[in-house]
């Protein structure tokens, strides 16, 4: 495998919960959502299907979408959907890389992301953010868990990391124009959303579920794994992204943190269908 297919490697072994304390915090993301019955949510980053599987399994009388702007991801998430028999509350869509999202304006009663907004360049950020007013309802709820450069980080050293991780992996580490929480939070502000809630995912406490509910969910996940295990490709592609990590964080301290922010839209004015 290529050095800058760190995602299509994630693809091909349907690896879910990519991104801070993995499941414990997305289950708490969906906790936050809170999924009412006839509701539209949209996951913008559904990655392999991981999360909106759960959400769908759980939670049959809301409508689900989902859009990647990676194909191979599609793809696979569109496996694991059709596995788990969800397409009756499911819709996947592959969207163009600037993420232009294609649906009409106040759409979505809720939005949620995992580890997509803060890989946006610059103020790339700032437009997905923009767009995600626009398709989400007034009072329409966002809640994203990303990781995000600690105070202590600067800029010249985010922009290093991000030059070496683009370089080998084909995604930055973290946006380095809005580098702190302090930036991500006036941000908010800008693009129209008012915190609620804001969280280190560190102080997140575990919470129960009923495993068998998303019983086939988790055994498409173990397919994936015994395909990273079994495949020797595989195998040596992960070892290699490891090192070559390691490398490009040798002698760091703790340089990021991973946080989730529930927010609420209040742009209202010339949102027309």
């Amino acid at each position: 495998m290529k050095n800058d297919s760190i995602l299509d490697y994630f693809s091909s072994i349907n690896q879910g919960y990519i991104h801070a304390r993995g499941k414990i915090a997305t289950l708490k993301v969906i906790s936050l959502l809170n999924c009412q019955p006839a509701e539209k949510i949209l996951e913008i980053g559904c990655g392999t299907g991981a999360t909106i599987s759960r959400l769908a399994t759980t939670k049959k009388e809301s409508m689900f979408y989902g859009v990647d702007t990676s194909s191979k991801m599609i793809k696979s998430a569109k496996k694991r959907i059709r596995f788990c028999r969800l397409q009756n509350n499911v819709q996947l869509q592959k969207v163009n890389p600037k993420l232009n999202l294609p649906f009409n304006n106040s759409f979505f009663d809720k939005i949620y992301v995992e580890s997509v907004l803060a890989i946006q360049i610059d103020d790339e950020l700032k437009k997905i953010l923009l767009e995600i007013s626009r398709i989400l309802k007034p009072g329409g709820t966002l809640v994203f868990n990303e990781t995000i450069w600690v105070d202590t980080t600067t800029k010249e050293l985010a922009k290093s990391i991000n030059d070496a991780c683009l370089k080998s992996f084909g995604i930055i580490q973290s946006n380095s124009k809005y580098l702190h929480l302090d930036d991500w939070k006036k941000l908010l502000s800008t693009c129209g959303f008012d915190i609620k809630l804001e969280l280190s995912v560190d102080k997140i406490e575990p919470i129960k579920t009923q495993k068998k509910k998303v019983l086939f969910s988790e055994v498409f996940s173990t397919i994936g794994k015994f395909k990273s295990y079994f495949s020797i490709s595989k195998r040596q592609y992960w070892r290699k992204s490891k090192s070559e990590m390691n490398s490009i964080l040798s002698g760091c301290q703790q340089l990021m943190k991973g946080y989730i922010l529930e927010a609420t839209n209040t742009v209202c004015d010339n949102k027309n269908n």
